[in-house]
């Protein structure tokens, strides 16, 4: 991404009874978790412009409300979507789009909402887990601390992983964090290769809130774009701002 690319927030929504149809008919896809569900329906649709990462707000109705970062506006992405004809159950009519400043000042503070899964990798076997699996982050520091009896706060473990990843990408620094809500979710995955078979996996579903701060302008608009920690494109680490 350059500097200065513009950077938009996409309201969209789709049918997600009629997008579930669509999957039905797809080989190795069985009964998806609704972020799997949109993520096929906003890539068949947009393909490689889709919004990335969304975040699926809630359902009213026939309607799940869907919002996502993209780097092209609404007009663009819905004659994207018309000219490629596939039947996904998105309302183009409805889809809006709202562009973000193009600079953050460095040192701005800003409040912020994610629903994000926090996961790390095993770098060697623990528990029944071969080294490399992904785990809950929580649990790895319950397995690190082991015998030292130490009880740890699961919010600060959280607090801890989006920290880090806050300050690995150089772009922002997290100054305060709430544990507002947390969940085990059994998600669909496919496995890699020639199949691509069909699995459930169960991961940590964490919405986070709190404030933090601009440190480098320049890899802000990148870093929002990417969003936070693993499964991005499949309805989590979009990270949502508000003035502080």
């Amino acid at each position: 991404m350059n500097a200065g690319t513009p950077i938009y927030i996409v309201r969209a929504r789709f049918d997600a009874a009629r997008l579930a149809r669509e999957v039905s008919r797809t080989p190795n896809l069985g009964d998806l978790d609704v972020g799997y569900l949109i993520h096929w329906g906003l890539r068949r649709a947009l393909g490689d412009v889709a919004p990335s990462p969304f975040r699926v707000m809630g359902t009213e109705g026939r309607w799940t409300e869907v919002l996502g970062y993209a780097s092209q506006d609404a007009s663009a992405l819905v004659e994207r979507g018309r000219s490629r004809g596939e039947v996904t159950g998105c309302d183009w009519d409805s889809l809006r789009t709202k562009v973000l400043p193009l600079t953050w000042p460095a040192g701005q503070r800003l409040r912020f909402e994610v629903r994000c899964c926090p996961v790390v990798r095993l770098a060697k076997p623990v528990a029944g887990h071969r080294a490399g699996a992904e785990v809950d982050a929580f649990l790895s520091e319950c397995w690190r601390a082991g015998a030292s009896g130490s009880i740890l706060d699961r919010r600060d473990v959280y607090t801890h992983w989006l920290s880090a990843r806050c300050l690995a990408a150089g772009a922002s620094s997290v100054q305060s964090v709430t544990l507002d809500a947390f969940q085990r979710e059994r998600l669909f995955r496919r496995t890699q290769g020639a199949l691509r078979e069909g699995r459930r996996v169960e991961r940590p579903d964490v919405l986070l809130r709190g404030t933090l701060r601009v440190e480098d302008p320049a890899r802000f608009g990148a870093w929002l774009l990417h969003g936070v920690g693993r499964h991005r494109a499949f309805g989590y680490g979009m990270v949502l701002l508000r003035p502080a």
